[in-house]
């Protein structure tokens, strides 16, 4: 089988959060980064470089990728950009990316200037960006989630026979029969403190419940693939945390012990009715529930504050 999802990176490119974009983590975990919710995430993916992606919200301003003879700065996803200076998409040493580290800070100020101050006020994504910062790198030891990462894509590897594809088609087919839809990034992955790997879709009212254990079904066959195809194994998933602390990424704080198992489905949401709060998500999804009866399981519930803190836990 070909799914895969893996996000190590290489030493030189882990190495730039501690050399020449330092000041940008800085900037990313301090007051900055607090008004923006600003976070990094490592990227890789079959047939393209490795990158180091800056996200602000749901928004991402720009990335650095691993390229021949050096590193590349380029504009990430989204729109109202300003124009792009003379040395984006040119490969370049760690030494002369230091040196453009000013005219790069001088640049995303620009882009972030232009965006909507309101983007991130939307409840969606406002719980989003809230859960990301405060279980990722704001992460305490013992909480009810470890952020790994956001907007997890899993892969199909490609061949000459186009297996990576084929198997791709052939598990939409197989959850189109399920009546599953078929998407493309989960909101949050993270680890539960048992150490299980956690699905979590976000949304930003009780009236998307129905939608998002939707979309948490199709991810937990997905990652369920790569577990499959051994990936995501405990000691991929320790590499990983290993990595993303000792660049800053994560706090250094104890934090779960990766077990190998069943990914976890989670829906996540704020809302401020506490009383009943779970009877009533239970009420909404019964029919769900009772036609995945095995996929969903496990299926967990977080209350979620409008800032994505998590008030309160539930199985389904």
């Amino acid at each position: 089988m070909s799914a895969y999802y893996d996000r190590r990176l290489s030493p030189p490119m882990m190495s730039l959060l501690s050399g020449p974009l330092a000041w940008l983590l800085a900037d990313v975990r301090g007051e900055w980064g607090e008004t923006w919710g600003a976070h990094l995430q490592t990227r890789l993916s079959d047939g393209s470089p490795e990158r180091i992606q800056l996200y602000a919200g749901r928004e991402s301003p720009l990335y650095v990728s691993q390229a021949k003879g050096g590193f590349v700065v380029d504009v990430g996803d989204g729109k109202s950009r300003p124009p792009r200076p003379g040395f984006f998409k040119l490969a370049m040493s760690s030494g002369q990316l230091a040196e453009y580290g000013p005219e790069l800070k001088a640049w995303l100020a620009e882009a972030m200037a232009s965006l909507n101050p309101s983007f991130n006020e939307k409840p969606e994504a406002r719980a989003q960006v809230g859960m990301v910062r405060r279980y990722g790198l704001n992460y305490r030891a013992g909480e009810p989630l470890l952020v790994l990462d956001t907007e997890a894509q899993v892969g199909f590897r490609g061949g000459r026979n186009g297996s990576g594809t084929q198997e791709k088609d052939a598990l939409k087919l197989e959850l189109e029969k399920k009546g599953i839809g078929w998407h493309q990034k989960l909101d949050v992955l993270g680890l539960l403190p048992s150490g299980r790997v956690a699905l979590v879709e976000i949304k930003g009212s009780p009236r998307d419940l129905v939608k998002a254990v939707e979309q948490v079904l199709c991810y937990q066959s997905l990652f369920l693939r790569v577990q499959a195809s051994d990936g995501l194994s405990a000691r991929e998933l320790g590499s990983w945390i290993s990595q993303k602390r000792k660049a800053g990424l994560l706090p250094r704080t104890r934090t779960p012990i990766p077990e190998t198992g069943p990914p976890v489905p989670v829906v996540a949401l704020p809302d401020p009715e506490a009383d009943g709060w779970a009877d009533r998500w239970r009420a909404t999804i019964a029919p769900l529930m009772e036609q995945h009866a095995g996929a969903l399981a496990e299926l967990q519930f977080l209350r979620l504050s409008p800032e994505g803190e998590i008030l309160e836990r539930a199985p389904a």
